[in-house]
């Protein structure tokens, strides 16, 4: 009975001591230099909208965006659908207006400026410690630091930043996520499963991490002329020399001849660019087609409706739109613009549902706010 006793015990203190280092396991990590990044300074130059165009994430059963809730207190930031555990960045005020979000498959991580100066913060699953944020620090100490980030992106269990010294990555490296090759001057990042690519400066792109499908093997045609990149799981895609192409899983045409592409969004089995012409823009996806991911609304041309984004998730996708409304206290004129969003596609969760305040239409649908709703879209 005593030796029982005993092996009972031994166990359960070996699970605790398990369990314990699971939670708090300490992230891997590494960047790609300590050395300047010289384009920093290039990053909005190049990507003006990168602040309106990533207010927005899809991702795996869960949606999250920075919306207004009144006429004193926004934007807002909320996740919908598969829920998670929140701390001091998700259902939060967050403060600043240079803010980005960036999702995993169970956390998410928001890029904002407040009185510490610019940083990041994550939420969620922290098993890979991919929720830990690093601390916003010059000096190298240990590492697990980062110095005025332009950006983050969220894969699968990792994430990956470019600050002024160039790439950081951190959380699972299961798969060599965190093992950085040589990135010169990085002008943008990108994760999605369990691999990241970079662009730099020179129109290059590098790529590491998972190469199950071949999402290492980059397509010779675009290097030194790719604009703008994602990575969904298990495949990437590139605006380059107004082509979109993309390569891995085969789950969305190699090359797709769109009209002036200036962004896109890969998910899961599928991706949507956004496209302009003249001063319209419009979106187009294109890749499985399963829950009716590709179907977005079109607004009957209506001009008033302006594109901001779109983010390609797991079996949906969701974009957010410009319009003009009421204003929030009310009143007879639509004289007051808004951001408001809309999501086609897999809704098992409840990641395609968008609450009311923040869909599309709900501020131009009636003059008083308590008469207000989502219109049919």
């Amino acid at each position: 009975m005593l030796l029982k006793k005993l092996t009972f015990i031994v166990i359960a203190s070996f699970c605790l001591l398990a369990c314990e280092e699971k939670k708090d396991k300490k992230p891997s990590f590494s960047r790609s230099g300590a050395s300047q990044n010289l384009a920093i300074d290039e990053f909005l130059v190049r990507f003006p909208d990168y602040y309106s165009q990533y207010l927005l994430v899809a991702g795996n059963g869960r949606t999250c965006s920075y919306y207004p809730v009144n006429a004193l207190r926004g934007p807002y930031l909320s996740c919908w659908g598969r829920s998670i555990s929140r701390g001091d960045q998700v259902g939060g005020n967050v403060p600043g207006n240079t803010k980005s979000l960036s999702i995993g498959e169970n956390h998410v991580c928001t890029r904002f400026v407040d009185h510490g100066g610019v940083r990041v913060g994550c939420d969620g699953a922290n098993g890979d410690g991919q929720a830990t944020e690093p601390s916003p620090a010059t000096g190298m100490g240990d590492g697990f630091w980062s110095s005025a980030p332009a950006m983050v992106a969220s894969g699968r269990a990792h994430n990956c930043l470019i600050d002024t010294f160039g790439v950081y990555c951190w959380g699972s490296n299961n798969k060599g996520q965190t093992e950085l090759p040589k990135v010169e001057n990085p002008l943008w990042v990108a994760a999605g499963g369990d691999n990241s690519c970079a662009l730099q400066l020179d129109g290059n792109v590098v790529c590491w991490g998972d190469n199950q499908h071949g999402q290492l093997n980059i397509p010779a045609s675009i290097q030194g002329n790719t604009t703008h990149l994602d990575v969904g799981d298990g495949f990437v895609c590139a605006i380059a020399s107004e082509n979109v192409t993309c390569w891995g899983k085969q789950s969305t045409p190699a090359e797709l001849s769109v009209r002036q592409p200036s962004f896109v969004s890969v998910g899961q089995n599928h991706a949507c660019v956004i496209e302009q012409e003249s001063d319209d823009q419009s979106i187009r996806c294109f890749g499985s087609n399963d829950y009716g991911q590709l179907d977005m609304p079109s607004f009957n041309g209506d001009p008033s409706y302006g594109v901001v984004s779109v983010s390609a998730g797991y079996g949906y996708t969701c974009a957010q739109y410009r319009y003009v409304g009421y204003p929030f206290t009310g009143g007879t004129v639509k004289n007051t613009t808004y951001l408001g969003s809309v999501c086609r596609g897999k809704n098992d969760e409840g990641q395609s549902q968008v609450p009311e305040r923040a869909c599309v239409g709900y501020h131009a649908s009636a003059e008083e706010l308590e008469n207000r709703y989502c219109p049919p879209q």
